[in-house]
C-alpha cells in the first residue's frame, strides 16, 4: 500500500481536500474528454457572438430628438424629462413631432 497524504493519491500541497469538496489544482481533463470539451466550449462561443455592431443597435433604440439641441433620445417620457431640465423656458413638442 502507497503512503499518500490527500485521498487523491498526490503529494502535492496544492491538493485541497475536505468533507464538503476535493479538488486539485492543475489537474486536466485528457484525452478524448478534452477533445470534447474544447468543442463544447467553441460550440457555446460560436453560439453567443452577435452579429451588428453595438452602435447600430444604439441607433435603432434611440427614436426622438430633441427639436432644440437635437439630442437623440429613447423614448417621450426622457425627452420630456430632458425638456424639463434642459430647456424649462420652451415647452416640449408633442410626440409626434419628435420621432425620427
Amino acid at each position: 500500500s502507497s503512503a499518500s497524504h490527500f485521498p487523491c493519491g498526490s503529494f502535492r500541497p496544492l491538493c485541497f481536500h475536505s468533507s464538503s469538496a476535493n479538488f486539485c489544482v492543475g489537474t486536466m481533463v485528457r484525452g478524448h474528454a478534452k477533445e470534447e470539451a474544447q468543442a463544447k466550449n467553441a460550440a457555446k462561443l460560436a453560439s453567443s457572438k452577435k452579429s451588428g455592431s453595438q452602435m447600430e443597435a444604439r441607433e435603432k433604440g434611440l427614436k426622438m430628438v430633441c427639436l432644440s439641441c437635437k439630442l437623440p433620445m429613447t423614448n417621450y417620457k426622457c425627452l420630456v424629462q430632458h425638456y424639463e431640465s434642459k430647456h424649462p423656458k420652451e415647452t416640449c413638442p408633442a410626440e409626434a413631432d419628435c420621432s425620427k
